[in-house]
């Protein structure tokens, strides 16, 4: 049985539903904090290194969900589970530098781990974003902002997906030649990245500039998902969302 109370009070449900959606009368406006963090980094990436940004979309995510989670004990602590690793690795790499590139060295494959925990936090943190936003009456433009970084998040989840393979399998994406004159002190990882997280974008928007081309069937494939990933949450997400304020509108 689902219970609801009005905008001020505290939404009821049962299950996980529930439990997701129970803060989100405390959560509005972090949605539009969310947004504003999330532009700031896709207009920040040329200025800073991957760890500046990524360290960036971390805080967006925990600053946000946090407050759906706070009040389920085993979902806090999965989500703790995620980002702690995240935070640590970051804190250690401001601090030392040359350590963490040692680190990185003697584990080849910690790039991939830590990757991983990023897909995983972005998909649950997404994913109660989603649930919490499903299941309230009055859509608020709180909420619109909401909906609008989902949209992001697809973006970045895709990027991700993209730096593991280009990673695993180097090759899989044709990089510009031409030198950024932004670049700075990047390392090639971080140059390759970024370029990575502007091709997500693109191709979540089906653009299409044709700068950057997979280069074999599985990042193919990628793209082809995201691209329809992307219009089916314009089509089925924003319009079920958004239908429910014009309900209300003429309630």
């Amino acid at each position: 049985m689902m219970r609801m109370s009005n905008r001020t009070g505290i939404v009821k449900l049962d299950g996980l539903a529930g439990r997701a959606a129970q803060r989100l009368g405390t959560v509005g406006d972090r949605y539009w904090i969310m947004l504003i963090l999330l532009f700031t980094v896709i207009l920040a990436a040329p200025f800073l290194s991957g760890l500046g940004f990524n360290f960036l979309l971390l805080f967006a995510l925990i600053s946000t969900v946090s407050s759906l989670v706070s009040g389920d004990r085993n979902l806090h602590l999965i989500l703790r589970a995620l980002s702690t690793p995240l935070l640590l690795f970051f804190v250690l790499a401001f601090i030392a530098p040359t350590k963490t590139v040692r680190l990185m060295e003697t584990v080849p494959r910690l790039e991939v781990f830590l990757w991983t925990l990023g897909i995983l936090l972005i998909l649950g943190c997404g994913l109660l974003i989603l649930i919490a936003l499903l299941h309230v009456r009055e859509i608020t433009p709180a909420d619109i902002a909401g909906v609008a970084s989902l949209y992001l998040l697809i973006g970045f989840l895709w990027a991700h997906f993209y730096s593991i393979l280009e990673y695993s399998v180097p090759g899989s994406f044709s990089m510009p030649d031409t030198a950024d004159p932004f670049a700075g002190a990047w390392t090639e990882r971080d140059y390759n990245d970024k370029r990575l997280l502007y091709y997500s974008f693109i191709t979540l928007l089906t653009v299409g500039y044709g700068d950057i081309i997979p280069q074999n069937s599985l990042a193919s494939s990628l793209a082809v998902l995201e691209a329809v990933v992307g219009q089916l949450f314009i089509v089925i997400v924003v319009a079920t969302i958004l239908s429910k304020r014009r309900k209300h509108s003429f309630a």
